[in-house]
């Protein structure tokens, strides 16, 4: 299949350019090309961008929000605890036709893939884990879904959490998901980690995890999780989601931790649409903002990308 696109304005270039495809690859750039093609669009000078990719959502529970109770106090532990109940109902048809809307929606306005997390636990199972593997079967011609088995409720905190994130990854996960600041100790937070590895080892799988949602600058599991990179020669394999508590570490300390996720070539995502909802939830004047050091992760060379996270649920309504 062939795709000529006409008169298209271009990022750096002057003037009207087309663009030839073949298949899934542009095959050439130029004015006024001369190529018989299975389809030609007239841009009429309007941008032509490549596609558009979101790093971070949570497909499994976008559009819940008018089937739970309303998340008082905001806070990201509240509306972890008001899910717990919706997710024991989630059926196939269920996620699909909530997710589909918002994968629709996304396709319009040019997003192409997303990685989306799925909650792993022994509250609802695996039923979002089957949810979401018949969406991404339904929209595989349209959109990649990378899929990450995600234990929110924590691993050693939720015991049968490990052999459900085993039997995700079996499934057909794609990406071993990880939540280590939700444990009860720190000790716990790194036996997290680890196991977050070793199943990432046992099935070459990348990871992403949730790191450090939370203003509090004594959760540390950052620096937990780029040591374990390090270890593990896992460079370029790891991301960290949120690290919101980075933003609230003391310079000495961040700039510290900013170096380890350098060298350990860690990737990092912020969420800020919804971790402007939620962080400082608690705070009285000054309020933090609860996003990430972005511009100094850049200045380190660390790679940052932006998510949207979540999408009319109970974090982000």
């Amino acid at each position: 299949m062939s795709l000529l696109i006409q008169n298209c304005t271009l990022r750096g270039r002057e003037g009207l350019w087309d663009v030839y495809c073949e298949g899934k690859s542009i095959a050439a750039i130029g004015q006024g090309l001369d190529r018989k093609a299975d389809t030609t669009i007239d841009a009429k000078g309007n941008l032509l961008v490549p596609a558009f990719i979101d790093p971070h959502i949570h497909l499994d529970k976008v559009n819940i929000l008018d089937t739970v109770r309303k998340n008082v106090s905001g806070t990201l532990t509240e509306a972890i605890e008001i899910i717990w109940d919706r997710k024991k109902t989630y059926t196939d048809e269920d996620v699909i036709e909530r997710a589909g809307a918002v994968l629709d929606l996304a396709l319009m306005n040019g997003t192409l893939a997303m990685r989306t997390h799925v909650d792993i636990d022994t509250i609802g199972g695996l039923k979002p884990l089957n949810g979401v593997l018949a969406l991404r079967e339904r929209y595989r011609d349209r959109m990649t879904l990378q899929l990450v088995a995600f234990p929110q409720e924590g691993i050693l905190k939720d015991p049968g959490c490990d052999v459900l994130m085993e039997e995700a990854m079996k499934m057909g996960c794609d990406i071993v998901g990880g939540m280590p600041a939700n444990e009860n100790n720190p000790d716990d937070s790194r036996a997290h980690v680890k196991f977050c590895f070793d199943l990432a080892e046992k099935y070459n799988a990348d990871i992403d995890m949730h790191v450090d949602e939370t203003d509090d600058p004594f959760y540390r599991t950052l620096e937990m999780v780029a040591d374990e990179t390090i270890k593990r020669g896992w460079h370029g394999r790891v991301t960290a989601g949120h690290t919101c508590a980075l933003a609230a570490y003391d310079d000495h300390y961040a700039a510290y931790v900013i170096d380890k996720v350098a060298r350990a070539g860690i990737h990092m995502i912020t969420n800020p649409v919804t971790n402007l909802m939620l962080q400082g939830r608690l705070d009285k004047q000054p309020i933090r903002r609860g996003i990430t050091r972005v511009k100094e992760l850049l200045e380190a060379g660390v790679n940052v990308s932006f998510g949207q996270d979540c999408v009319n649920d109970t974090f982000y309504p």
